[in-house]
């Protein structure tokens, strides 16, 4: 839930500033946002709760203007402001969402699909974990309240993803040459949640599902036959395997295109089979 994931004053419901400039307050003025009007459809009722989550929208109250909504639902079902409300929500939270990536320093401008990604994309300033949590919060809520604009949310993130797994590769990278199989497994762990994300979203244009926060079960491969194991290799043989195998397409030492795809289907696999709960899933079924 993202209200267990972005840092609120308790005494005021509001969003604590984040990046240059602090997060910018909701407009109510967003196309699309306000009613046209009261019309018979709405009750009192549903008037008085859509009043109170634009208020709360407008002065940052985030977590009022949800109760005030959930209430709208309750008390007005069939009132046309719940369409209005939810349009509003979501603008709330893209805009949030755009606030945190400025605050990670994926500079928004970068974002325009008119403008070339520039070279050297992996100086982009990591973000940190925390703040990565309320980005991906953001983009739910968003996909929540408005599915319409998952294309917005999906350009956004997938070039989130992209940053956030190219710096995991370079972590990697760097616990393999250091042998620290402790932050190796940190930093795999990461590399392959993103780029999983990566690859999840993918597939919006040839058919969006639910959530695209959440990669889709993804039909393994033959990751034995990849880290040159068998199915019965211990622990310790698969870690042998995937050092020996890694440092051979090392990004430092290797940087042809075959070698990278090579070093991320090596990644993959240990992170799956290094892990028993992970192994025995794949084993039993064929997936994870």
């Amino acid at each position: 839930m993202a209200k267990d994931l972005i840092k609120h004053n308790p005494g005021t419901n509001s969003i604590q500033p984040r990046g240059k400039g602090g997060i910018q307050a909701y407009n109510p003025s967003i196309p699309g946002s306000q009613a046209s009007g009261f019309s018979n459809q709405n009750s009192p009722m549903g008037d008085m709760w859509y009043s109170a989550v634009m208020k709360n929208l407008a002065q940052g109250r985030w977590q009022d203007a949800e109760s005030a909504f959930e209430r709208l639902l309750k008390f007005a079902p069939g009132s046309t402001h719940i369409h209005d409300a939810k349009i509003a929500m979501a603008e709330f939270w893209m805009k949030q969402l755009d606030s945190h990536l400025a605050a990670g320093s994926l500079n928004i401008e970068s974002l325009n699909p008119e403008k070339p990604i520039p070279d050297g994309r992996t100086k982009w300033n990591h973000i940190p974990t925390e703040t990565a949590e309320r980005t991906e919060a953001c983009a739910e809520k968003v996909l929540e309240y408005n599915p319409s604009r998952r294309e917005e949310v999906f350009y956004r993130m997938s070039r989130y993803w992209e940053t956030q797994k190219n710096y995991w590769m370079i972590q990697t990278s760097k616990a393999l040459s250091a042998e620290n199989t402790l932050e190796l497994d940190r930093a795999i762990g990461y590399f392959v949640k993103y780029d999983g994300k990566l690859n999840a979203s993918a597939t919006l244009s040839a058919g969006y599902s639910s959530n695209l926060l959440t990669p889709g079960t993804s039909r393994a491969h033959h990751y034995y036959d990849i880290l040159g194991v068998g199915p019965k290799a211990s622990f310790e043989d698969i870690k042998r395997a995937y050092y020996r195998e890694a440092k051979k397409v090392h990004p430092d030492l290797n940087r042809t295109t075959e070698a990278h795809e090579r070093f991320i289907e090596l990644c993959r696999a240990y992170d799956t089979l290094k892990d028993p709960e992970k192994r025995r899933a794949y084993d039993a079924q064929g997936v994870i």
